[in-house]
């Protein structure tokens, strides 16, 4: 029986000894299975965030960078994205519609429609009659001889000529006079002489003209300094691009800095700002490699405002020092897209950008409609295409009916989208995009919420981004800055040219118009600088001497910031 006991015991241990390596094998294989698990897991979501990559690559390269919900979810096959039939979508004619006998130039505004055909148009241009008439040998009867006489015209149509630019030289001279009778008896020699302009570069060629049309040319039409020499080559008079660059760099610093200062100091007391900024690369960046970035800072009055204003500020870098820099002294509202810079300006309340939160679904969207993540991120967009609805809709309401209108019809849609994007949030995958695009919603519901307080507080930061785009297409253009008083003379350049766009100037009239008067005036601005508040753009002379001839040159304050939404 003791033999049979310690048997029974040896099995017993050993039963234990195999149980416990089991139980051990099965635990590490359990702890194996959970790692591999989650580095499966992880991989997957490091792949999902490489494809939304590679799907948002290729929408900037092929895709329509139009952010239209009919165009974003308006696919032929499942996971096709839309790339050639632009023309067809917005083509009348193609969705059946029977185009009108007149073209028209079409602006579209809710209660403001504003169709302006050709014929209002070519009324404001300066005319010229051509006339087509027999030659004196064919105005004779081919019946019985006699001479032909004529009974009228009649009027064929309408065309539009443009007239090749033409230099010319301007031999200025100075007129004297004098009184004879002093001269004759000897008294003192009176000699008058007619006072003549200054020159706008001293020791230069150069006319206020001349100089407006450079400015105007690269920082109002996006034509780079080496594009201009060849037209001056073309023209008969070889001017190199290094000339115009002083004629720029001399004319910025010694005349339109005065209007940039004080467009400043009347930025600093409106209520509301737009603030945007963009990148810039400067080659002689005192410490900085010339392939790191600087940066364009812009800053624009809200579109309400009485005097529109639009102020580029270079700086090298992307610190949030800069704003607070630029902005000390404004104690209003700050409309940004969630920058961490904005946040840090001391007195300043902030109110976040919808068209930046609403472009982070687009981008979230997938290439196949299968994908869960295309419902989700086409549910996002569908809140904010009625959020956008209702701001076209109450865009002619005085500021108080636009805060009632808000609270009563955006706040409902605006909370209910806020709750939803907190309940999707933890399955949409950390780093993804719609992940990121409903956490920025999230993080910043309060400053989204800030425009349903108050009427004058848009909803997107679009007006900035518009006026940033000017730039942002010339510096396509021209690349890059060669040196830091290039870069500054740059922001003074497209200052001036953005703010007398958005009071309805023509920049080359405008810029004309300075150049010819700022320089005779400059010393006496030094002692009055208020003086300088009769060249601003919305200034009595500059609005009479300076207006664009069409309404649709100034695009910017045109159309609605939410139509297209």
């Amino acid at each position: 029986m003791d033999e049979l006991r310690v048997l029974i015991d040896e099995y017993k241990n050993l039963y234990e000894s195999f149980k416990s390596l089991y139980e051990k094998e099965k635990a590490d294989k359990e702890k194996t299975e959970k790692e591999l698990k989650a580095q499966i897991d992880d991989l997957k979501l490091q792949l999902l965030i490489a494809k939304e990559k590679n799907e948002v690559l290729t929408k900037k390269l092929f895709g329509n960078s139009s952010e239209k919900a009919e165009t974003l979810f308006n696919k032929k096959h499942e996971g096709e994205i839309d790339l050639f039939n632009e023309a067809e979508l917005e083509s009348s004619i193609a969705k059946g519609e029977v185009p009108p006998e007149d073209e028209t130039i079409c602006i579209e505004r809710k209660k403001h429609n504003t169709k302006r055909n050709y014929k209002e148009l070519l009324d404001k241009l300066p005319h010229k009659e051509v006339l087509y008439t027999l030659p004196e040998e064919n105005k004779i009867c081919d019946k019985c001889g006699s001479e032909l006489q004529s009974i009228g015209k009649k009027f064929i149509r309408s065309e539009i000529e443009i007239t090749p630019e033409v230099i010319r030289v301007l031999d200025i001279y100075q007129e004297s006079f004098e009184c004879r009778k002093c001269r004759k008896e000897n008294l003192f020699s009176s000699i008058y002489s007619a006072p003549v302009p200054i020159s706008v570069i001293p020791n230069s060629y150069a006319s206020a003209s001349t100089v407006a049309k450079v400015f105007s040319d690269k920082y109002a039409m996006g034509i780079p300094l080496y594009r201009q020499e060849t037209t001056w080559n073309y023209l008969g008079f070889p001017i190199c691009r290094g000339t115009l660059a002083n004629w720029i760099i001399y004319a910025s610093h010694n005349y339109l800095s005065y209007i940039v200062e004080r467009l400043h100091k009347l930025l600093l007391k409106e209520k509301y700002v737009h603030c945007d900024e963009s990148t810039l690369q400067v080659l002689k960046e005192p410490d900085k490699a010339p392939t790191t970035n600087s940066y364009m800072w812009v800053y624009s009055t809200v579109k309400e405002s009485k005097h529109p204003i639009r102020i580029f500020d270079y700086r090298p870098n992307r610190k949030a020092e800069n704003p607070i820099e630029f902005l000390n002294g404004f104690n209003g509202v700050a409309i940004t897209d969630a920058y961490s810079a904005y946040g840090k300006l001391p007195g300043v309340t902030n109110s976040y950008c919808h068209a930046h939160s609403r472009r982070l679904f687009v981008e979230a969207i997938p290439a196949k409609e299968k994908d869960s993540r295309y419902s989700q991120a086409k549910k996002a967009i569908e809140y904010y295409k009625k959020l956008f609805k209702i701001e076209d809709e109450i865009a002619d309401l005085s500021p108080d009916e636009k805060v009632e209108k808000r609270q009563e019809l955006s706040k409902p849609i605006f909370e209910e989208f806020v709750s939803w994007c907190k309940k999707m949030v933890l399955a949409a995958g950390k780093d993804t995009k719609l992940y990121k695009a409903f956490n920025y919603t999230i993080s910043h519901e309060e400053e989204l919420s800030y425009f349903l307080k108050d009427g004058l507080v848009p909803m997107t930061n679009s007006l900035a981004e518009r006026t940033i785009r000017g730039y942002a297409i010339g510096r396509n253009n021209w690349l890059f800055s060669d040196s830091v008083k290039g870069a500054e003379a740059s922001a003074i350049a497209y200052t001036v040219v953005s703010t007398c766009k958005a009071n309805g100037l023509d920049p080359l009239k405008y810029l004309t118009f300075l150049f010819k008067e700022l320089p005779g005036n400059i010393d006496r601005i030094k002692k009055e600088p208020d003086r300088i508040d009769i060249f601003l753009p919305w200034s009595e002379l500059p609005q009479k001497l300076c207006k664009t001839l069409s309404p649709s040159n100034n695009k910017e304050e045109k159309p609605s910031d939410y139509v297209n939404y």
